[in-house]
Parts: structure tokens; sequence; C-alpha cells
């Protein structure tokens, strides 16, 4: 399943930040992706989706930048998409 990761804040996140992105399904099997990012949005990232996961699932994203900024998000999907999942991560309140 591919992840685009995007955000409306007005940071700069400097290459070499962390990009974790965790899908679990109701079957409650778990897979994590941690990426390093290159360069800027969207960030585009392929997450393997187990035949045992069951929807619906939930995709969740954090970004920690270099600089200290903290960005998370998360998506429910009811049904495997046909193209990749938007999901647009924010700073915490």
């Amino acid at each position: 399943m591919n992840v685009e990761i995007s955000y409306r804040e007005r940071l700069h996140i400097p290459a070499g930040s962390m990009l974790s992105v965790t899908l679990q399904g109701t079957s409650g099997s778990k897979n994590v992706l941690n990426t390093p990012i290159k360069s800027g949005p969207p960030y585009v990232v392929k997450i393997k989706l187990n035949k045992d996961q069951l929807y619906p699932v939930t995709v969740k994203a954090k970004l920690v930048s270099t600089n200290g900024h903290q960005l998370a998000g998360d998506v429910t999907l009811n049904s495997a998409p046909s193209k990749p999942v938007p999901l647009r991560v924010s700073t915490a309140i």
C-alpha cells in the first residue's frame, strides 16, 4: 500500500528527519516502517499490508524533525485502496 504524507504547517523539515508509518488492522497485527526523510513533501512510502490484516485498517504517521518539530496524523480505511492513501499530519495542539 502506498501512503502519501503531507502537511500544511509552514515548517522546514530537514533531510535526516524521521518518518514512522504504522499500519494496524482489526486482527491486531501491525506493520511499522521507519525511514529518514531525504526531500520535501509529499512523502510517498510503501508499507506492506499483511494478508491476515482485516479491515478496517488504521494508518498512522509521525514525522519527527531534526529541529524538534513533531507532526502526526492517522486515517482509517474500510477497504483496500486503489490509489495512494492521502494522510495529512499536523503539529499537536
